[in-house]
């Protein structure tokens, strides 16, 4: 699979009056940046001319949410938006079992299936999984010239506004949920060498067996059985060319309304502390009384 060689990330235009706004995305080190191109109507602008007119550009936060949306179809406020490589892919690792989403000839396919994620690989990294031989989705990916898309579900809590200290002064306060989420994008290869495959399952099996005191081993199956096993499943390798992570944690509220709502998860326990334990460390307000 050959890997991205330029920056150029995707290209949208839109119009208003008699000017067009050429909308472009670059990644800088893993980040997605949004650009904005102005072009008169007799306009000729080649790739390479318009990157220079990209300079000292600094779209307002709105238009800025508004069109990674429109590019990566996830809606992201700037501070909402997790842009280190290494945290997305901490919640990769952590998490494991992604939605596997793809467009084909017979519409849309999602699958869950748990992924191994090779950090080295490609611009953002590589993912791997496997399907079960009947699932026609792999076929699907095998014909198709599109991205495929890949989604990691972080830990998420509700949170009322009873949490809030604020509400008491004013009462401007609505539900909300509290979320982490990974978008990751690229093209899939389809494997169905018994190497690979057997490779593939080695790597995802110690993965999740290392936790165990007498971890499972893939050549603990007797060699006949294992071969029948792998006729059933195909790979699948995805190298990423998009990355894109949302921490939804109320970072639009006041310091005061998230320790409230750091405080209210805690107590919680479970689930919900676990969101809290986040929010506490990613903003930075862990002394919660």
């Amino acid at each position: 699979m050959s890997r991205c060689a330029a920056n150029t990330l995707a290209r949208r235009t839109t119009s208003s009056g008699r000017w067009s706004v050429k909308i472009l995305v670059t990644l800088r080190k893993g980040v997605a940046r949004l650009h904005r191109v102005p072009e008169g109507p007799n306009a000729n602008l080649g790739a390479d001319d318009a990157a220079l007119s990209f300079e000292g550009y600094v779209p307002t936060p709105a238009a800025e949410a508004h069109w990674l949306g429109v590019l990566f179809g996830m809606y992201q406020p700037p501070h909402n938006r997790e842009e280190r490589v290494d945290v997305i892919h901490d919640l990769i690792r952590d998490q494991k079992l992604g939605l596997l989403v793809s467009h084909g000839a017979s519409g849309i396919s999602a699958n869950l299936v748990p992924f191994v994620l090779h950090e080295a690989g490609g611009q953002r990294g590589v993912l791997e999984c496997h399907l079960a031989r009947a699932n026609d989705q792999w076929r699907e990916l095998q014909a198709s010239d599109e991205e495929c898309l890949v989604v990691f579900q972080g830990p998420h809590a509700y949170v009322t506004p009873s949490w809030y200290p604020s509400k008491r002064e004013h009462g401007k306060s609505v539900p909300t949920w509290n979320y982490m989420v990974v978008q990751a994008r690229g093209r899939a290869t389809v494997h169905e060498d018994r190497t690979w495959l057997r490779r593939h399952l080695e790597e995802l099996t110690s993965e999740n067996e290392a936790r165990f005191e007498e971890p499972w081993r893939v050549d603990e199956s007797p060699e006949h059985y294992l071969a029948a096993q792998l006729k059933g499943i195909v790979g699948v390798c995805i190298e990423l060319t998009g990355l894109v992570g949302k921490w939804k944690l109320s970072q639009n509220r006041g310091v005061a309304d998230r320790r409230g709502v750091i405080k209210g998860l805690m107590a919680l326990g479970g689930r919900d502390a676990v969101v809290g334990e986040v929010m506490a460390a990613v903003l930075d307000v862990a002394n919660v009384d």
